[in-house]
């Protein structure tokens, strides 16, 4: 089957992968990263759980996901990633369900720390973004723009609503909603995952009818393809991997702790959660902005426009005293900080090629424990220590500065 069928047209099957993608993104941005920062107070109040102690459930989250990267990237290169989308669909689900009726801090480490962790990895943009980089060359920046917008939609649409039902109701039955619509909205999206075009006798960017165009594509041409081995002998591999480890900190220190934050500036939680809806609005339009963009202009260029326009955003967020300095935060730090993740994707692609892409991406997720782990771990050892997140966030913008220098002088490696 090379192409679907949408009334008398036909669409090229990539973009129903994309579509996929774009699904997959919005359920994984809500249920495995931004959702938990409405969580940490309700849950802190009701069960008398610090706020260090639920970031440490938020820290062995990052590190089990990236543990089991090294094992779920070459698998995407080898067989269709529908049965992995399929299973990890099913545990995440009835997981987050779970999480709704315990009262035990270990039974939360276990469940969102552990278990949902890796299972959730399996529709991460470790797959994702591995998938499409194969589908699209020429298009690609623009078709995981569109896939990541997910990643704001779903924030925009369900942060509000998940705020609602914590409010109205509990945050016990806030958890089973999420699961719920988790098995719902993702098992199908499991059928539109396919591994790479040649699987169907298509080419990348539908160019399976044009004469000679394996030329384009960067398993049959002067376009180097490198191996997993090959890449970690080159010193950009490990710049990146720092790079992006860096900013990691930040990303996901602020991620899981901006809510927490403007709360404790004085605002209310549906304020915090309309914020963090326009910051998502804004990571969205950047996400396809950046998208197109990068088609033209150098990956490295625009990851250090992204990182120090995050740290610019950050410092917003560090002085946001006022609802106009939080809406300042808001749309600059969306509007560079939304496009971070489609960086990351995008410069394994484009310095080491797609055919080993899975394998390469999957050998990073290790080197990335200390980073996502150690951002909200801190955020919320500093809180408890200090009564606020100000000194660690003036520590988070100097990180972004680093990691966009860093990569700013990092060329794409070539082969001897």
């Amino acid at each position: 089957m090379k192409k679907l069928l949408f009334g008398n047209k036909s669409i090229f099957l990539g973009w129903w992968v994309v579509f996929g993608s774009f699904l997959s993104n919005a359920m994984y941005s809500v249920t495995g990263l931004v959702a938990i920062g409405l969580f940490i107070e309700p849950m802190s109040s009701s069960l008398g759980w610090s706020v260090a102690s639920i970031s440490l459930g938020i820290a062995l989250r990052q590190i089990a996901g990236t543990i089991i990267g090294p094992i779920i990237g070459p698998r995407v290169d080898k067989t269709e990633p529908r049965n992995l989308f399929f299973l990890s669909t099913i545990i995440t689900g009835f997981s987050t369900i779970v999480l709704g009726f315990i009262t035990n801090v270990w039974i939360f480490y276990m469940l969102y720390g552990v278990i949902g962790a890796i299972a959730i990895t399996g529709i991460s943009n470790l797959v994702t973004g591995t998938v499409i980089s194969k589908w699209f060359i020429k298009s690609r920046g623009r078709a995981l723009g569109f896939s990541d917008l997910g990643s704001s939609v779903g924030v925009i649409i369900l942060i509000p609503v998940i705020n609602i039902i914590i409010t109205s109701h509990s945050w016990e039955m806030a958890w089973v909603f999420l699961g719920v619509l988790h098995l719902i909205i993702m098992t199908p999206v499991s059928f539109l995952m396919k591994r790479q075009p040649e699987d169907y006798g298509l080419l990348p960017d539908n160019e399976a009818n044009v004469e000679n165009e394996l030329k384009n594509s960067d398993i049959n041409s002067n376009k180097e393809v490198w191996t997993a081995k090959e890449a970690i002998k080159t010193y950009q591999f490990w710049i990146i991997i720092l790079a992006f480890g860096l900013s990691n900190i930040s990303v996901m220190a602020i991620l899981s702790h901006q809510i927490n934050h403007i709360v404790h500036k004085g605002f209310s939680s549906t304020q915090a959660a309309l914020i963090i809806s326009l910051w998502a609005i804004f990571a969205g339009f950047a996400r396809v902005l950046f998208g197109f963009i990068l088609e033209k202009i150098s990956v490295r260029y625009l990851s250090f426009i992204v990182m120090t326009g995050s740290a610019l955003g950050t410092y917003f967020l560090l002085i946001g005293n006022s609802l106009e300095l939080l809406y300042c935060f808001a749309i600059i730090y969306g509007l560079f900080r939304g496009a971070i993740v489609l960086m990351s994707i995008i410069i394994w692609a484009d310095y080491y090629g797609r055919t080993h892409l899975g394998a390469i991406r999957g050998l990073t997720t290790p080197f990335n424990i200390i980073s996502l782990s150690a951002g909200p771990v801190l955020a919320g050892y500093f809180y408890d220590e200090l009564g606020s997140y100000d000194m660690i966030f003036s520590v988070f913008i100097m990180l972004y500065i680093i990691s966009g220098i860093l990569i700013l002088f990092t060329n794409a490696p070539k082969k001897k």
